[in-house]
């Protein structure tokens, strides 16, 4: 029950980064598509290859993230081992770990 909850919750925390990765890259997008609508000049020029530079960024944080989730889902949480193996819930005396990806602290 516990390794089911923690699951969903981590698939959780993935999906809340990935909506806000794409919402700043459409704010991005839109930010870009604004900034070549605008005079020309070096700096324009300037502030869009930095714009462009950023796209490139949340583009690939993204991806890291896509591919997060694609390790996470193939997971099996419902096996049970006596080995300590990815989707293991294991128990100690700093708490309760679930054996995944790497997502960071989370409060749960």
């Amino acid at each position: 029950m516990l390794k089911t909850e923690l699951s969903a919750h981590c698939l959780r925390i993935l999906e809340e980064k990935m909506a806000a990765i794409q919402g700043d890259l459409d704010e991005l997008i839109q930010s870009i598509q604004g900034e070549s609508k605008s005079s020309a000049g070096d700096k324009h020029e300037t502030a869009r290859a930095m714009m462009n530079i950023e796209q490139e960024k949340l583009g690939r944080q993204l991806e890291e993230v896509l591919q997060m989730k694609e390790v996470f889902q193939r997971i099996d949480f419902k096996k049970h081992s006596d080995l300590i193996v990815p989707g293991s819930l294991i128990s100690t005396d700093k708490g309760i770990f679930l054996l995944s990806i790497a997502l960071g602290k989370s409060g749960f």
